[in-house]
């Protein structure tokens, strides 16, 4: 049954996908344009959701924005002659604001992933820079016990490291060896029960009346238990990538560490035969963190590059998304009902989180920033850029506790359950503002909506579980 339903997805995404941009408003109404347009936004909503009915992002976009346009066209024309039709357009625009939205916090998303993949090369030589700039400093004192003990501890530091390297190693080798036999073994069985499937799916035709029935519904219980066992398979499969992945660590953590086992080792050496060869090694290594730390910069100039080219224009347009968003579900008042409410709660916590995802890439560029300008100066227009990007975080953060706090605001004025109650203490907690006496502004005296699912395609997960179960 539910390979059939797959099928007639792609048949109907087939028939459709060309129509969701070329959407036609019925008649001058401005309740027909809702009705079009809510048509349209739920099949690109099923769409983005249903197993086999994907839709590709540039058409949902194209979506989004021609019925942002057309429901807007139609606010316009019917000039507020009846307020709940056009608080059903202006919560429509603002749900279909979120989707286009969350578009851009993909966007974001791949950008942020680059950066912090560059940036975790620029650690590690900042990291080698700080290391380097340590050592120079202890083969540069004069009496060589006091550096030779220093690096004893630094070296046994590493070779305790090293140990636990090496035996988490072994542990995750023996979990990827367990994982892949269970994989295999869930996937044998799989064939197994497909074959099943087969056997009993040809005999539907020796069958009749209520056999044949009844065949038919063993075949597709059969079939179902085959695709569970195939499920199983696919997680086993995900458990196997992150402990390829773990082990890839390992594997880095074990060889930098004895890259750095041996150097402490060769400086030693250096130490013990004779100071004035410390002193020479000590001014190579200084040498080496000036390099170290160029490098670090340069790359720490990549990484903003990232920044500027396609994290902070994918944030830019997802935040003025959201808040039109806000407007809208805000213009729509109480005539909005509690469709209104929700996409307003969804687009400021949306809002909240898109900027929490800002923050914090960027807090962790500034730190490492500057670290590295401690030990490279920057002049100029690497300056520049830098302080500009810590002053956008620091806007970000400021929109973050503010929209944290909206969020809770909007969800205190529906109220109800002790699991919406948690919600709302949560948001204010991380807005930093203190639950209310009472709650009363234009938008109170709501009822809690059926649902809150977000219209975007992987809104990504909130850091809230019980967020997560009131959305629906």
């Amino acid at each position: 049954m539910q390979y059939r339903a797959m099928n007639r997805g792609g048949v109907v995404l087939a028939l459709g996908a060309a129509l969701l941009v070329a959407g036609c408003e019925r008649g001058p109404n401005l309740a027909d344009v809702v009705e079009e347009q809510a048509e349209r936004l739920n099949f690109v909503w099923a769409g983005a959701g249903g197993a086999g009915m994907g839709i590709h992002p540039e058409v949902r976009a194209a979506t989004y924005r021609d019925v942002i346009s057309s429901l807007q066209r139609g606010i316009e024309r019917a000039g507020g002659r009846n307020e709940a039709v056009t608080a059903s357009a202006r919560t429509l625009v603002a749900q279909a604001s979120i989707g286009e939205a969350e578009l851009s916090v993909q966007t974001m998303s791949r950008g942020s992933l680059a950066a912090v993949q560059r940036l975790s090369e620029v650690t590690s030589e900042l990291n080698r820079a700080l290391s380097d700039r340590a050592l120079a400093a202890g083969l540069r004192a004069y009496d060589p016990s006091e550096d030779l003990a220093e690096l004893e501890d630094a070296a046994g530091a590493v070779r305790v490291g090293l140990r636990d390297h090496r035996g988490r190693l072994e542990e995750r080798r023996a979990a990827l060896e367990s994982a892949e036999a269970q994989r295999q073994s869930l996937m044998a069985s799989a064939r197994e029960v497909r074959v099943r499937a087969t056997e009993v799916r040809d005999q539907v035709g020796q069958r009749e009346g209520m056999s044949r029935a009844e065949t038919i519904t063993e075949a597709v219980r059969i079939g179902r238990e085959a695709d569970a066992i195939e499920k199983q398979a696919a997680e086993k499969g995900f458990e196997i990538e992150r402990l390829i992945r773990e082990i890839g660590e390992s594997e880095a953590d074990i060889s930098s560490g004895e890259r750095r086992l041996t150097m402490i080792e060769q400086a030693q050496q250096q130490i013990r035969e004779k100071v004035e060869s410390a002193r020479a090694q000590s001014r190579l290594m200084t040498e080496e963190v000036e390099r170290s730390s160029a490098r670090a910069r340069d790359g720490l100039k990549d990484v903003l590059d990232i920044i500027e080219e396609r994290v902070t224009p994918a944030y830019e347009e997802a935040r003025g998304a959201y808040q039109r968003a806000i407007q809208q579900a805000r213009q729509a008042g109480r005539a909005g009902g509690g469709s209104a409410n929700a996409a307003l709660a969804s687009a400021e916590h949306s809002l909240a989180s898109l900027a929490e995802q800002y923050v914090v890439l960027g807090e962790v560029v500034r730190e490492i920033g500057t670290e590295i300008a401690n030990l490279q100066r920057f002049e100029g227009a690497m300056r520049s850029r830098f302080d500009a990007f810590v002053r956008s975080v620091e806007e970000a953060a400021s929109l973050r506790d503010q929209s944290f706090g909206s969020a809770a605001e909007v969800l205190s004025r529906i109220g109800g359950s002790e699991q919406l109650e948690r919600v709302i203490e949560r948001l204010r907690e991380r807005a930093g503002t203190p639950m209310p006496a009472t709650h009363d502004d234009g938008m109170d005296g709501m009822t809690e909506p059926e649902s809150w699912d977000d219209p975007g395609e992987d809104p990504g997960d909130y850091e809230d579980d019980e967020w997560d179960g009131f959305s629906g």
